[in-house]
Protein backbone atom coordinates (compact mmCIF):
# COMPACT_ATOMS: atom_id res chain seq x y z
CA UNK A 1 0.00 0.00 0.00
CA UNK A 2 2.81 2.20 0.58
CA UNK A 3 4.12 1.82 -3.02
CA UNK A 4 0.27 3.07 -4.01
CA UNK A 5 0.05 5.83 -1.55
CA UNK A 6 3.25 7.45 -2.95
CA UNK A 7 2.35 7.02 -6.35
CA UNK A 8 -1.59 9.08 -5.31
CA UNK A 9 0.62 11.80 -3.62
CA UNK A 10 2.98 12.37 -6.46
CA UNK A 11 0.01 12.35 -9.14
CA UNK A 12 -2.03 14.37 -6.92
CA UNK A 13 0.84 17.48 -6.52
CA UNK A 14 0.98 17.53 -9.90
CA UNK A 15 -2.96 17.93 -10.64
CA UNK A 16 -2.38 20.72 -8.42
CA UNK A 17 0.56 22.07 -10.24
CA UNK A 18 -2.19 22.60 -13.16
CA UNK A 19 -4.30 24.45 -10.88
CA UNK A 20 -6.40 21.70 -11.25
CA UNK A 21 -8.52 19.96 -8.35
CA UNK A 22 -8.71 16.34 -7.20
CA UNK A 23 -12.28 15.47 -5.58
CA UNK A 24 -11.35 12.10 -3.93
CA UNK A 25 -7.99 9.71 -3.70
CA UNK A 26 -9.68 6.07 -2.67
CA UNK A 27 -7.58 2.93 -2.08
CA UNK A 28 -9.49 -0.29 -2.59
CA UNK A 29 -10.31 -3.02 0.22
CA UNK A 30 -8.55 -6.02 -1.43
CA UNK A 31 -9.94 -8.52 0.57
CA UNK A 32 -13.57 -7.17 -0.49
CA UNK A 33 -12.96 -5.32 -3.57
CA UNK A 34 -9.64 -7.33 -5.14
CA UNK A 35 -7.17 -5.93 -7.07
CA UNK A 36 -7.23 -3.41 -9.88
CA UNK A 37 -10.56 -1.51 -11.40
CA UNK A 38 -14.06 -3.62 -11.03
CA UNK A 39 -17.58 -2.70 -11.73
CA UNK A 40 -18.68 -2.40 -8.21
CA UNK A 41 -16.02 0.08 -7.53
CA UNK A 42 -16.93 1.89 -10.07
CA UNK A 43 -20.92 2.60 -9.06
CA UNK A 44 -19.70 3.37 -6.17
CA UNK A 45 -17.31 6.41 -7.45
CA UNK A 46 -20.15 7.51 -9.77
CA UNK A 47 -22.68 7.63 -6.95
CA UNK A 48 -20.74 10.01 -4.99
CA UNK A 49 -18.75 12.20 -7.64
CA UNK A 50 -19.97 14.37 -10.86
CA UNK A 51 -18.40 12.97 -13.90
CA UNK A 52 -14.70 13.85 -14.20
CA UNK A 53 -11.54 12.16 -15.30
CA UNK A 54 -11.09 9.18 -13.65
CA UNK A 55 -7.13 7.72 -12.93
CA UNK A 56 -6.24 4.58 -11.82
CA UNK A 57 -2.49 3.52 -10.60
CA UNK A 58 -0.99 0.37 -10.20
CA UNK A 59 -4.07 -2.48 -11.52
CA UNK A 60 -1.49 -4.69 -13.62
CA UNK A 61 -2.15 -7.37 -11.92
CA UNK A 62 -5.59 -7.75 -13.74
CA UNK A 63 -3.40 -9.21 -16.44
CA UNK A 64 -3.13 -12.40 -14.50
CA UNK A 65 -5.22 -15.56 -14.01
CA UNK A 66 -6.39 -15.20 -10.62
CA UNK A 67 -6.88 -18.93 -8.92
CA UNK A 68 -8.78 -18.89 -5.67
CA UNK A 69 -6.92 -21.30 -2.91
CA UNK A 70 -9.59 -22.01 0.23
CA UNK A 71 -9.20 -23.76 3.23
CA UNK A 72 -5.42 -22.16 3.76
CA UNK A 73 -3.52 -22.92 7.49
CA UNK A 74 -0.54 -22.17 7.32
CA UNK A 75 2.69 -22.84 8.78
CA UNK A 76 1.18 -21.76 12.08
CA UNK A 77 -0.84 -24.49 12.10
CA UNK A 78 1.28 -26.72 10.59
CA UNK A 79 3.54 -26.05 13.66
CA UNK A 80 1.05 -25.91 16.11
CA UNK A 81 -2.33 -27.84 15.46
CA UNK A 82 -3.83 -25.12 16.75
CA UNK A 83 -7.45 -26.28 16.11
CA UNK A 84 -9.01 -22.41 16.17
CA UNK A 85 -6.80 -21.96 13.84
CA UNK A 86 -8.36 -25.02 11.86
CA UNK A 87 -11.84 -23.93 12.34
CA UNK A 88 -11.19 -20.70 10.95
CA UNK A 89 -8.90 -21.04 7.39
CA UNK A 90 -7.82 -18.43 5.25
CA UNK A 91 -8.29 -18.13 1.61
CA UNK A 92 -5.06 -17.40 -1.14
CA UNK A 93 -4.78 -16.03 -4.48
CA UNK A 94 -2.53 -17.13 -6.61
CA UNK A 95 -1.89 -15.43 -10.10
CA UNK A 96 -0.85 -17.71 -13.13
CA UNK A 97 1.96 -15.72 -15.52
CA UNK A 98 0.80 -14.24 -18.87
CA UNK A 99 3.72 -14.58 -20.67
CA UNK A 100 4.99 -18.18 -22.27
CA UNK A 101 7.59 -19.90 -20.54
CA UNK A 102 9.83 -22.96 -19.51
CA UNK A 103 9.95 -24.04 -15.92
CA UNK A 104 12.91 -26.02 -15.19
CA UNK A 105 13.57 -27.21 -11.71
CA UNK A 106 17.24 -29.44 -11.36
CA UNK A 107 17.48 -31.82 -8.22
CA UNK A 108 21.31 -32.58 -7.76
CA UNK A 109 21.80 -34.29 -11.59
CA UNK A 110 18.30 -34.25 -12.24
CA UNK A 111 16.13 -32.01 -14.13
CA UNK A 112 12.38 -32.05 -14.31
CA UNK A 113 9.60 -29.38 -16.03
CA UNK A 114 7.15 -28.25 -13.73
CA UNK A 115 4.58 -25.57 -13.36
CA UNK A 116 5.08 -21.82 -11.83
CA UNK A 117 1.68 -22.38 -10.16
CA UNK A 118 1.69 -25.92 -9.37
CA UNK A 119 -2.14 -26.95 -8.59
CA UNK A 120 -1.70 -30.43 -7.93
CA UNK A 121 -0.61 -28.74 -4.16
CA UNK A 122 -4.17 -27.33 -3.80
CA UNK A 123 -6.15 -29.66 -2.52
CA UNK A 124 -3.80 -30.83 -0.04
CA UNK A 125 -4.35 -29.74 3.78
CA UNK A 126 -0.84 -28.65 5.14
CA UNK A 127 0.98 -28.16 1.66
CA UNK A 128 -0.95 -25.59 -0.25
CA UNK A 129 1.57 -22.69 -0.05
CA UNK A 130 3.66 -25.01 -2.19
CA UNK A 131 1.44 -24.24 -5.20
CA UNK A 132 4.09 -21.40 -5.34
CA UNK A 133 6.96 -22.45 -7.66
CA UNK A 134 5.81 -26.63 -7.37
CA UNK A 135 7.55 -26.07 -3.98
CA UNK A 136 10.58 -24.30 -4.97
CA UNK A 137 12.66 -26.99 -3.12
CA UNK A 138 14.93 -27.45 -6.12
CA UNK A 139 18.92 -27.56 -5.91
CA UNK A 140 18.53 -24.66 -8.49
CA UNK A 141 16.23 -23.86 -11.04
CA UNK A 142 15.56 -21.75 -14.45
CA UNK A 143 12.73 -19.77 -15.84
CA UNK A 144 12.76 -19.08 -19.59
CA UNK A 145 10.51 -16.93 -21.46
CA UNK A 146 10.27 -14.77 -24.90
CA UNK A 147 11.22 -12.00 -23.12
CA UNK A 148 14.21 -11.41 -25.53
CA UNK A 149 15.67 -8.14 -23.82
CA UNK A 150 19.00 -9.83 -22.47
CA UNK A 151 17.88 -9.30 -18.95
CA UNK A 152 19.18 -12.32 -16.66
CA UNK A 153 17.96 -12.01 -12.87
CA UNK A 154 19.43 -14.04 -9.93
CA UNK A 155 16.98 -14.37 -6.96
CA UNK A 156 18.41 -15.62 -3.80
CA UNK A 157 15.20 -16.79 -1.90
CA UNK A 158 13.56 -18.50 1.09
CA UNK A 159 9.71 -19.83 0.70
CA UNK A 160 9.09 -16.39 1.53
CA UNK A 161 9.81 -15.11 -2.14
CA UNK A 162 8.32 -18.59 -4.34
CA UNK A 163 4.60 -16.34 -4.28
CA UNK A 164 6.80 -13.36 -5.69
CA UNK A 165 8.64 -14.85 -8.77
CA UNK A 166 6.04 -15.31 -10.37
CA UNK A 167 5.73 -11.61 -11.06
CA UNK A 168 9.35 -11.26 -12.42
CA UNK A 169 8.43 -12.98 -15.81
CA UNK A 170 7.52 -10.12 -17.55
CA UNK A 171 10.69 -8.59 -16.90
CA UNK A 172 13.18 -10.76 -17.65
CA UNK A 173 14.71 -13.05 -20.59
CA UNK A 174 16.07 -15.32 -18.17
CA UNK A 175 15.56 -15.96 -13.81
CA UNK A 176 17.65 -18.12 -11.93
CA UNK A 177 16.03 -19.90 -8.53
CA UNK A 178 18.24 -20.53 -5.58
CA UNK A 179 17.60 -21.48 -1.78
CA UNK A 180 20.60 -21.31 -0.02
CA UNK A 181 18.85 -24.56 1.99
CA UNK A 182 18.95 -26.54 -1.01
CA UNK A 183 22.18 -25.32 -2.90
CA UNK A 184 24.42 -27.85 -3.53
CA UNK A 185 27.94 -27.13 -4.16
CA UNK A 186 29.25 -30.58 -4.69
CA UNK A 187 26.69 -31.15 -7.37
CA UNK A 188 27.15 -27.67 -8.97
CA UNK A 189 30.60 -27.84 -8.95
CA UNK A 190 30.94 -24.03 -8.33
CA UNK A 191 29.76 -20.96 -5.79
CA UNK A 192 27.10 -18.52 -6.55
CA UNK A 193 29.38 -16.12 -8.14
CA UNK A 194 30.96 -18.46 -10.33
CA UNK A 195 27.29 -19.47 -11.23
CA UNK A 196 26.67 -15.92 -11.68
CA UNK A 197 29.45 -16.02 -14.20
CA UNK A 198 28.67 -18.93 -16.01
CA UNK A 199 25.08 -18.13 -16.17
CA UNK A 200 25.48 -14.46 -17.53
CA UNK A 201 23.48 -13.10 -14.92
CA UNK A 202 23.54 -9.51 -14.82
CA UNK A 203 20.64 -8.88 -11.67
CA UNK A 204 20.71 -10.08 -8.59
CA UNK A 205 17.61 -9.95 -5.84
CA UNK A 206 17.07 -11.42 -2.77
CA UNK A 207 13.11 -12.32 -1.07
CA UNK A 208 13.36 -13.34 2.08
CA UNK A 209 11.67 -13.42 5.31
CA UNK A 210 13.21 -10.78 7.31
CA UNK A 211 13.81 -12.73 10.76
CA UNK A 212 15.86 -15.05 8.77
CA UNK A 213 18.89 -12.62 9.45
CA UNK A 214 18.30 -13.74 12.94
CA UNK A 215 18.90 -17.38 12.34
CA UNK A 216 22.82 -18.36 12.73
CA UNK A 217 22.01 -22.04 10.21
CA UNK A 218 20.40 -19.61 7.47
CA UNK A 219 23.02 -17.02 7.42
CA UNK A 220 25.51 -19.96 7.35
CA UNK A 221 23.92 -20.89 4.47
CA UNK A 222 24.44 -17.49 2.81
CA UNK A 223 28.26 -18.23 3.54
CA UNK A 224 28.49 -21.40 1.66
CA UNK A 225 26.67 -19.71 -1.27
CA UNK A 226 29.93 -17.75 -1.69
CA UNK A 227 31.82 -20.34 -0.64
CA UNK A 228 32.68 -19.18 2.70
CA UNK A 229 32.88 -22.20 5.65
Amino acid sequence: MVQNQTFSHLLVSHIDNLNYSCSAVLFPDRRREGYGLNKDVLEIIFSKFEKGLLITLDCGITNYEEVKIDNFLGSTYAKTRDKSIEKNPDTIYAYKPFVKYKYEMHHYNECDEAEIIDMKYADTKLDKYLVFLSSGDSTWAVISTDNKNGKKLLVIKDSYGNSFVPFLLPHYEEIYVIDPRFYDFNTIGMDVIDFIHNKGINELLFVNYMENVNYKEYMHSLDNLMGQD
